[in-house]
């Protein structure tokens, strides 16, 4: 096939109508909550209903608190909904970046708090009932040159020298693991595993509502102000606490905080049909 033909292709494919602005994850839900169109009281205000804003609120909703949550489109939209669903700890760290930012006893309190991720969501899962076809697998990071296996080594004793546990694995490991030969070695962390991370958020959403969260999705924080008692103006409401939580991941630059801090980093991926059994057979 030409690369003109399959340019015609795609763009006749997507004016059809097949692109999508979210990918296979999520869909909008059903009972999608509405819009805040009134003044409401709470405890406390959380913007942004993904993993950590749904999270945030229903820890303090179990600790007794009002909690109001404020979401622009609905809840798993954002990153939650898009992420490619490893549920990983401290292995995905820059040890060494960490290390020289914040210094050595920070750095092994973020690893430990990277670690300690892992359990707090299984945990999640059990509590909450969550069924988001969680496959703990352990998380194997690979090398694909022999030129790579000195950095990995190093920086494996740097993560153990922070508290993260590792052990590397040869080529007869990996294929022992059924891991394909174009990966030549890799550092394995036990913990951890793959996740639907649209059923895991969509999960957190069905908690928080049953817990008596309040949440208002397609509901746009237009501005807030700062004082004991915290106002939230949306675009047809407002809601006020002494408390507000900010949620909101990439999207906090759009309400003027941090744009000096976050840089937009474009991540591609490929996303197929699900595969049959005798597909994933034949991939080996």
């Amino acid at each position: 096939m030409s690369m003109t033909y399959q340019a015609q292709e795609l763009e006749s494919h997507f004016a059809g109508g097949h692109f999508r602005r979210l990918g296979g994850w999520v869909e909008s839900p059903v009972d999608l909550q509405p819009e805040l169109e009134s003044d409401v009281g709470a405890d406390v205000i959380v913007i942004g209903a993904g993993f950590a804003g749904l999270s945030t609120a229903l820890e303090l909703t179990a600790l007794g608190a009002k909690v109001v949550i404020l979401e622009q489109e609905f809840a798993g939209f954002g990153a939650s909904g898009r992420n490619a669903g490893y549920l990983g700890g401290s292995i995905g760290i820059e040890f060494e970046l960490f290390l020289k930012r914040v210094g050595h006893e920070k750095a092994k309190s973020i690893v430990r708090f990277y670690d300690e991720s892992v359990a707090y969501v299984e945990g999640r899962l059990r509590e909450l009932g969550i069924d988001c076809d969680y496959n703990a697998s352990g998380i194997i990071r690979a090398g694909i040159h022999p030129s790579q296996e000195k950095k990995l080594r190093k920086s494996m004793a740097v993560g153990d020298e922070l508290g993260s546990r590792t052990e590397f694995l040869d080529q007869a490991q990996m294929r022992a693991r059924g891991i394909p030969p174009a990966f030549l070695f890799g550092c394995l962390q036990r913990h951890g595993g793959t996740l639907d991370p649209g059923k895991y958020v969509m999960g957190l959403r069905r908690a928080a509502l049953q817990a008596g969260v309040k949440l208002y999705e397609n509901t746009k924080l237009v501005s807030y102000s700062d004082g004991p008692t915290i106002t939230c103006q949306t675009t047809h409401g407002r809601a006020t606490a002494p408390n507000l939580v900010l949620a909101t991941n990439a999207y906090t630059p759009q309400i003027g905080l941090l744009r000096d801090k976050i840089v937009p980093f474009r991540v591609s991926a490929v996303e197929t049909e699900p595969l049959s059994a005798q597909q994933l057979a034949s991939l080996g």
